[in-house]
């Protein structure tokens, strides 16, 4: 078996090793949702809300990735920040393109 291979196997092998932490996440994410959420939600700048980008960053990106981006994304939406549509980067990537970047402030623009 070649060295790339291997290294898919062990990708693979690291993902699946993940899937409890990213549940027990997914779980409150789900939660708050549910109970929090529907009491003091719908005030958020971005879109989607920061629950359901957290729930898609932990799901697509792991647990860890997820939960980093999430917390980020929360410190984030405050009054001074404009907001926009801001989807959780494509695996691979910790940001999202440029031109991604340059879509928010121009719909924030008009």
């Amino acid at each position: 078996m070649t060295a790339g291979g291997s290294g898919l196997r062990l990708s693979a092998v690291a993902w699946a090793s993940g899937w409890p932490a990213r549940q027990a996440l997914l779980l409150l994410v789900r939660g708050y949702r549910l109970t929090l959420g529907k009491a003091i939600g719908g005030g958020c700048r971005f879109h989607p809300s920061c629950s359901a980008y957290a729930e898609q960053a932990i799901g697509e990106l792991g647990a860890l990735r997820g939960t980093a981006l999430s917390i980020w994304r929360v410190v984030r939406c405050s009054p001074l920040t404009v907001g926009g549509v801001d989807y959780p980067p494509k695996p691979g990537r910790w940001r999202s393109s440029a031109a991604y970047d340059d879509t928010i402030h121009r719909e924030n623009a008009a």
